[in-house]
């Protein structure tokens, strides 16, 4: 079982029945600022200057970030690199963080992961 599984009742993600129906659920996207958003996903909670990996969509630097104008250049953060950095930082006690991620996060499950599952703050990344 995933760690978030524990918390919620039997059946929850398997689905429950309301009236005469039977719905299924899981969880797709956890909404949030980027602070909350980069928290509950083990990510690094700074945008500072000492930060060099930030994003939690990609695997580019604050440098390249604003240098690159196509997605075509981008790595994308993906649960497979995500997990790779996370089990390179359990190993390496010395390492604050790695890849711009701090601790594997409680919330990634079989149905859910932070990498696709962490929309953008639209009044931060967008609107601003």
């Amino acid at each position: 079982m995933a760690k978030i599984d524990y918390l919620l009742p039997p059946g929850l993600l398997h689905g429950r029945f309301v009236g005469c129906c039977h719905y299924k659920e899981i969880c797709c996207y956890k909404s949030g600022d980027n602070l909350g958003s980069n928290r509950i996903g083990g990510f690094v909670e700074s945008f500072s200057n000492e930060v060099n990996y930030y994003c939690r969509t990609c695997l580019c630097t604050k440098t390249e970030v604003q240098n690159i104008f196509s997605d075509e250049n981008i790595s994308l953060r993906t649960p497979q690199n995500y997990e790779q950095h996370v089990t390179e930082l359990l190993t390496d006690n010395m390492k604050d963080s790695l890849y711009g991620i701090k601790r594997s996060s409680p919330f990634n499950s079989n149905l859910f992961h932070v990498t696709r599952g962490l929309p953008p703050d639209i009044a931060h990344d967008m609107i601003e």
